[in-house]
């Protein structure tokens, strides 16, 4: 994914170049969300450690001086990932995902 403001190469939510948020996939898969394995046994633990992690860097207050746009995309990284930790700590949820998906 290339950094919409600075126009460099980036693999996470927020640009590690300049600082800026990034805009969610359009059609977030939890599993990518969080970057966690696509497989059914799952660690709680590990759910909630990549989700306070993403989470910490994506968090609205981080954003609330910048430009309107990244507090947009701040909102929309943290309903996508609180999405996803809801789908992959509930493990009916987590198979219909993976047997769908």
């Amino acid at each position: 994914m290339i950094c919409w403001q600075c126009h460099e190469p980036t693999q996470s939510a927020v640009c590690v170049g300049c600082g800026a948020i990034q805009p969610p996939p359009p059609a977030p898969d939890p599993f990518d969300i969080l970057g966690l394995d696509r497989k059914y046994f799952l660690q709680i633990s590990d759910v909630e450690h990549a989700w306070r992690t993403i989470s910490r860097s994506v968090h609205p207050d981080r954003f609330s001086t910048k430009p309107a746009v990244m507090r947009r995309m701040s909102l929309q990284w943290t309903a996508a990932i609180n999405s996803a930790r809801r789908d992959l700590k509930d493990p009916e949820r987590r198979a219909r995902l993976l047997a769908t998906g």
